[in-house]
Parts: structure tokens; sequence; C-alpha cells
């Protein structure tokens, strides 16, 4: 059988190791050509749905998703016996370290796809007779079951100063029409929009830059709102991630209040855009920042 004449339309990525990529410096062909779980949607998990009292039916549990797992079957082709015991080596080491979170990577027609995996089962390798063919079965498991887009997206807004024209209230004088509206400091808000164009919902990180004045509040329009009860000075960074629903001040975990409602309600929904405002207990400040990013995610 000759090789394959790779590079094929989808390549693999996973600790270092490329798959339908062009061969390798030693001659070989690195080939997945059976995925599973990946384009599926992952398994669910829902709650138990309550039955209706007096009344036919139940009312609807709620629905997860499980973890995905994810099983890449293919072969490599060496073109000498030492180099196919070589591939034999690395491919039973992939993704072996005990304590190591790996990055998937579909490289497909739309763009690139990531997944954070690990090690869900033994790697399979058998060699074919003759010597110089073999074939793996690697399994892993996302523990976030979504598909991110490898780009990561991010946006900044600031508290800005109040308006210095506008519609002027002059005692004994009328009105002197100038510009825009102009109520005061409290009017003008920090908006940010993040959109993901994506088939799932995806969880932002806030990044907030002081000085800010206790309470400290990001809301998403028709979502939630995240309060923070402490001051953040102008030489400290708040990191807000809802993803892993941690926070940080100045990289150490916050001991500080944070007050989350609902922190999946702060996410930005499946191709959709969110807006996120930002306010603060005080005259807006020209120095104070909300940063936003994210990641547009897939089922």
């Amino acid at each position: 059988m000759p090789p394959s004449g790779l590079p094929l339309r989808v390549r693999w990525t996973v600790d270092g190791r490329e798959f339908n990529g062009p061969p390798d410096q030693l001659g070989r062909d690195w080939v997945i050509d059976k995925v599973t779980g990946w384009s599926s949607s992952p398994g669910v998990r829902d709650s138990q749905a309550a039955p209706r009292t007096g009344a036919h039916g139940s009312w609807p549990g709620t629905v997860y998703r499980e973890a995905r797992t994810i099983r890449l079957d293919g072969w490599v082709y060496a073109p000498t016996w030492e180099a196919r015991r070589d591939a034999e080596h690395r491919l039973a080491a992939l993704c072996s370290d005990p304590e190591g979170h790996y990055e998937l990577r579909c490289t497909e027609e739309t763009g690139d796809l990531v997944a954070g995996v690990v090690q869900d089962d033994a790697t399979l390798v058998t060699v074919r007779p003759g010597g110089l063919w073999l074939d793996f079965s690697l399994q892993l498991v996302a523990a976030d079951p979504r598909k991110y887009a490898a780009t990561e997206q991010t946006t900044t807004t600031r508290l800005p100063i109040s308006s210095t024209t506008g519609l002027d209230f002059v005692t004994g004088g009328g009105l002197t029409f100038t510009g825009g509206l102009d109520f005061g400091p409290q009017a003008f808000t920090g908006r940010a929009n993040a959109t993901n164009t994506g088939t799932a919902d995806t969880a932002p990180v806030f990044a907030l830059a002081g000085p800010l004045t206790p309470p400290i509040t990001i809301t998403r329009r028709g979502g939630s709102t995240l309060t923070y009860l402490d001051p953040v000075t102008a030489e400290q960074r708040l990191v807000i991630d809802t993803r892993e629903r941690l926070v940080l001040l100045d990289n150490v975990p916050a001991r500080t209040r944070a007050v989350v409602t609902d922190w999946d309600a702060l996410t930005i929904p499946p191709a959709a855009t969110g807006l996120y405002v930002l306010s603060h207990a005080d005259n807006p400040n020209p120095t104070a920042t909300l940063t936003i990013t994210w990641r547009s995610a897939w089922w």
C-alpha cells in the first residue's frame, strides 16, 4: 500500500503531534481516519422531572451536557522499522502527564476549533503484518463539552467622563441646546458588546482596573448582575472568571466579597451579542476600565 499523499483536508493536533498533515522528517504519515464524539453532541444529563399535581404529565427537568468523550482512530506508515518503533513509543506517551490538560485542535474547513482534554483510556497500538504500518486508538475526554474558537476575542470600555455639553437648565435664562442630553455623571456608564458566533453559550472573563468604588456592578442585558463589594484601587486588577467561577485580585484568589446571583446568567448566548454595563457608586473617571475576554463556542 503506498503512502497516503497527505495532507488531508481536516487536521488534528494534540500534545504537539499533528495528524493528517504532511509526512514528518522521518517520512512517516500520521493519519486519523475515524473520529467518534467530536461532531455529535455531548451526552445529556437531566434533572428528575417532577409530576404535576392534579394534572397530566410532569414539570420538565433541567437538561445539562455531560463531559465529551472523543475517540481518535487511525494509522501510521513508517518507511523503516526503526521509525515505526519510534512511532509506537510516541503514541503511547501522548497526553500521559497525570496532571496535564491538553488542547485538542481540529483544523477544518470553517477554521480551527479547540477543546481542553485529558486521556480517558489506554492508547491502543497494533502493528500490522509487514512491520511498517501500525493502527492506533486514542480516547480523550473534555470535562467542558464545548468546542471553542481558537482565537480569543477581547473588548474594553471605560467609565466615561460626564459630558461638558448638552441640555443646560440655566436659572432664569431658559434652555440652551448645545448638543446631547447631560443629566449628570451618573447617567453615563461603560457599555461593551461581546458577540458569540457559535451554537453554545460561552462564559466570559471580566477584568476590572480601578479606581472603582463599591458597589461595583457588571450587568448583562436580559441576564444577571455581578456585584463586587470592595474598592478596586488604581494599582489593582480584579479578574472575574465566570467559566472557572473564580475571582482573582492581583492574581491571588480574592478574599474580598463578590456577589453573583447566577453565574450562568452572565454567559453570552449562542449566535447572539451580550451587552454588559459597568457602573460603580461614584463619579465616572477616565482611568477605570472593564475588559471582557471570550471565545465563541460550539456543541
